[in-house]
């Protein structure tokens, strides 16, 4: 049985002959024009020819200028902390509630456990993890944003864990109030705002260059038998990550 080969299938045929064709030039130019050849080590004489720039690029700053630039700045970064107003007075309320009604002399001490309290949720209660991953992390200080969002800058030493607001309340604190379980009643009023926090981080790192400077284009780069210094390499690797970007 013979095939009929009609103009039309000459048609079809012949365009996807033209578009393989075209794909394989493209494959096989395309790489090598844009591929980045060179090997090069710092305090190496450079093997191959002349290079000039074809194209203006950056020069990129290495890993290690980026990360001390980032650290610089981010140590005037403070996390936001949302602070909840009304746990002061519910944790007073269950106290008062629970314990203090029950026992006689507990009139003696109401007014001093209110006053003690709230003194230290007004100065914030935080979580260990959080007050730990502070600290490792040399934060000095956190944004307080309060409901009606005004926000107050507090250094983390003035801020308490459950921990250290417990052995802050007991100072000095007379036989009986020891005997209470307070630890129940100090929770945590400060919850971290990862929303705004990050926001302000990224706020900050845009002031951060990962540039510091531009080759133009005709500019010479290296030629050979010239030594690779540090300050040649930085612009080299810069060519070659613009090749990979190009290609």
């Amino acid at each position: 049985m013979k095939l009929k080969i009609t103009q039309k299938h000459l048609q079809i045929i012949t365009t996807a002959g033209l578009f393989i064709c075209v794909i394989a030039i493209i494959t096989q130019l395309f790489p090598t024009k844009n591929k980045f050849k060179y090997q090069f080590e710092i305090g190496k004489p450079w093997s191959y020819e002349l290079i000039t720039a074809s194209f203006d690029f950056p020069i990129y700053k290495n890993e290690q200028e980026v990360a001390e630039e980032k650290d610089a700045l981010l140590k005037n970064y403070s996390p936001y902390f949302k602070i909840d107003t009304n746990t002061v007075n519910t944790q007073i309320t269950k106290l008062v509630n629970e314990y203090m009604q029950q026992n006689e002399a507990a009139p003696l001490f109401q007014d001093l456990i209110k006053k003690k309290i709230a003194q230290i949720y007004s100065r914030g209660i935080i979580s260990a993890d959080e007050y730990n991953e502070l600290s490792k992390n040399e934060t000095q200080t956190i944004n307080c944003v309060y409901p009606n969002k005004f926000t107050k800058q507090k250094n983390i030493s003035e801020v308490y864990t459950p921990k250290t607001a417990y052995e802050e309340i007991l100072k000095d604190a007379p036989e009986l109030l020891k005997t209470y379980n307070l630890n129940l009643y100090l929770i945590e009023n400060l919850k971290y705002d990862s929303t705004t926090s990050e926001m302000s981080k990224n706020e900050l790192l845009k002031n951060l260059s990962l540039t510091s400077g531009m080759v133009q284009t005709g500019q010479k780069i290296i030629d050979r038998g010239e030594i690779v210094t540090t300050d040649l390499y930085v612009i080299l690797n810069s060519l070659r990550i613009e090749y990979d970007k190009r290609k």
